[in-house]
């Protein structure tokens, strides 16, 4: 009897070295035909229930799938002829815990060192549309390949047929997203301003209870979790908004997400990780905006150096002039600029009495005395500091005449 997998060995062969992924042919008695060494599973004995199963999930599907045995691992299938498919995978989605991935290398025969492979559903759901037009000449939209667990289709339902139930259920428990939402804008435009107070005053305050706002899982333990996982990553985006810089907002909601996802597999309380986060993420904001007010006085200090260039200026006279302490700005002008403020200073008038030197027939001892220099030894000493020539060899080479 001619082994159908075979008419296709040419195409599981091209994607598995193109792709570098296992791959195979499935046939309808559930017994799968490889052509190279990139096999699904190096023990077909063990997996015959697996596909089986899996078979009767998918059932007589003409178009390309994706089936998740677990919530990390999934597998893509095209369907062929007489009832033959070819089985791609199995890939990880997400990193799962090292205990989770030997327990299905276990259950599965796998080789300790045979690689699974992470890669995007989405992706394998274009690979999968692009070999099924190889195949049959149709062409699929990938965005709408069905996902299969083993509860059957992620996709079969109605929206409006649920929305229907959802609103019923909504009415006779007297729900109402309405007071949810309104904390919600609130919370958002807290952290948005960094206000601390306003955060103290919201945390408060009665909170809405997930119960009676709406319908989110099958749990209390579960709503909770979704709330507060969307609230984090809405007001890690409130606070991006507000000025904190997006990497280290999003570090410190990782690291929210990251400590919600310990307490739920230990079993513990999330309630309150989100108040912490609330206050946190505010705080951050709070302190970013206050250090870029601190700073504001940096760009002050220079408008005043540029406007001052030709008097002696000092730093002394510079602090009260914007309204800050001498020591204090000394001190934060060397952390921001990398540099002291009378370098600065000197550098200033460097910079200025060397497009002199370029742009000007003036004497070198008339330009130093023009910024205020001391003495014309300490002029050239400053200036050639400051380029690596003196003021008379960087005029020698750089002068531009008008003649």
């Amino acid at each position: 009897m001619e082994i159908q997998a075979e008419k296709y060995s040419y195409v599981v062969e091209m994607i598995s070295e193109l792709f570098q992924i296992p791959v195979a042919v499935w046939e309808k008695e559930n017994l799968l035909q490889s052509f190279n060494c990139q096999m699904p599973f190096p023990n077909l004995e063990m997996n015959q229930q697996f596909l089986s199963a899996m078979g009767k999930i998918i059932g007589d599907a003409q178009n390309p799938c994706l089936f998740f045995e677990t919530e990390a691992i999934f597998y893509g299938i095209i369907p062929l002829k007489h009832e033959n498919r070819i089985l791609i995978g199995p890939f990880i989605q997400n990193s799962m815990p090292d205990t989770k991935e030997q327990s299905f290398r276990t259950e599965h025969g796998f080789f300790s060192n045979q690689p699974i492979l992470k890669k995007n559903i989405w992706l394998i759901a274009q690979l999968l549309c692009f070999v099924f037009y190889v195949i049959h000449q149709e062409q699929l939209d990938y965005r709408k390949v069905p996902l299969f667990t083993k509860e059957g289709n992620v996709l079969d339902w109605q929206v409006e047929h649920a929305m229907e139930s959802y609103q019923l259920s909504q009415s006779d428990n007297e729900r109402s997203h309405t007071f949810g939402r309104d904390v919600e804008s609130r919370l958002l435009e807290v952290v948005r301003l960094g206000d601390l107070e306003g955060a103290r005053k919201l945390l408060a305050e009665e909170m809405p209870d997930v119960d009676a706002t709406g319908i989110f899982a099958n749990t209390a333990t579960k709503a909770e979790e979704y709330m507060t996982v969307s609230m984090i990553t809405l007001i890690t985006r409130a606070a991006v908004d507000g000025g904190l810089n997006a990497e280290r907002a999003y570090e410190i909601g990782d690291v929210y997400l990251q400590q919600i996802s310990r307490c739920v597999s230990r079993g513990e309380n999330i309630g309150l990780i989100g108040y912490r986060a609330i206050y946190d993420m505010t705080k951050a904001v709070s302190d970013a905006q206050n250090e870029r007010r601190g700073h504001s006085f940096i760009e002050d200090c220079k408008g005043f150096v540029e406007t001052n260039l030709r008097k002696n200026i000092t730093i002394a006279e510079i602090g009260p002039a914007i309204g800050v302490s001498r020591t204090y700005l000394a001190r934060k002008f060397k952390e921001t600029e990398g540099m002291t403020l009378q370098e600065y200073i000197v550098k200033r008038k460097c910079d200025h009495a060397a497009n002199m030197l370029r742009f000007s027939d003036y004497p070198i001892a008339l330009i130093s005395e023009y910024f205020c220099f001391s003495s014309p030894a300490y002029f050239a000493k400053c200036f050639k500091a400051t380029y690596g020539l003196s003021p008379k060899d960087y005029r020698a080479r750089f002068h531009v005449s008008d003649k």
